[in-house]
């Protein structure tokens, strides 16, 4: 199945599915995606 998958460092709290994640190089933002 094609997609990519984000690990985080630290323990994350409150992530819920259907809430977005986003990805900024400096300001400008470059991906983000649904959570499921």
């Amino acid at each position: 199945e094609k997609g990519l998958y984000v690990e985080f460092e630290k323990k994350q709290s409150a992530i819920q599915e259907g809430q977005f994640v986003a990805w900024y190089q400096d300001e400008e933002l470059i991906g983000s995606g649904v959570i499921s």
